[in-house]
């Protein structure tokens, strides 16, 4: 084989955004309802995700959902985290489902996902105000553009999420930095082996 092969190691103290979201959501009590609340919002993607979500208690959840800030690429995370919640436990949460879809922005969802995806869950189905709002986002997509934009409650205003601080770097942010420089040398907990 020819050429240089870079091995790099990273022995750097670096803790994805994820496991330290996850450890802030453990700390919270029904009590503390605003516990680490920016570090929650800003990866709840991934928050989403865990167990600790799932036992969040409901005025939890809700504060979360309902916040403009919340960070998501799209509102499908928003809806897919309540129906994970409701499902965790069925019996008991199922009575919630429409409070907790109160705050999902089903209008700014994609046409396609309403229909397959939103129109399609059980739990929709099932519970008459959520249709409502169903109804309501598909109404929405269906008027022209500058009608929509005359619609002013919360379920269609776009979430305005705070950037992440910009000591967030992903450790693929980092590999790739390094990968794209190759040079051979040793700093700190960073080393890249020549062969």
């Amino acid at each position: 084989m020819s050429g240089k092969i870079a091995v790099i190691f990273f022995s750097l103290s670096y803790i994805p955004p994820t496991a330290l979201a996850s450890e802030h959501l453990q700390m919270c009590t029904p009590a503390q309802n605003s516990c680490s609340r920016p570090m929650l919002m800003q990866h709840f993607p991934e928050v989403m995700l865990g167990e600790e979500f799932l036992s969040l208690s409901l005025d939890q959840v809700c504060s979360l959902i309902s916040s403009d800030k919340l960070t998501v690429s799209s509102e499908e995370k928003v809806f897919e985290a309540v129906i994970s919640w409701i499902n965790y436990e069925k019996g008991t949460r199922l009575e919630h489902m429409a409070k907790l879809m109160e705050h999902v922005r089903l209008p700014l969802l994609p046409r396609d996902y309403l229909v397959q995806t939103v129109e399609e869950e059980a739990l929709i189905k099932n519970n008459n105000t959520c249709k409502d709002f169903l109804i309501e986002a598909m109404k929405y997509h269906l008027l022209p553009l500058d009608q929509r934009l005359l619609i002013k409650n919360p379920r269609t205003k776009p979430r305005t999420p705070v950037s992440l601080p910009k000591e967030w770097c992903s450790w693929l942010e980092v590999f790739m930095l390094w990968e794209a420089l190759m040079v051979p040398f040793e700093f700190g907990p960073l080393m890249c082996m020549m062969e």
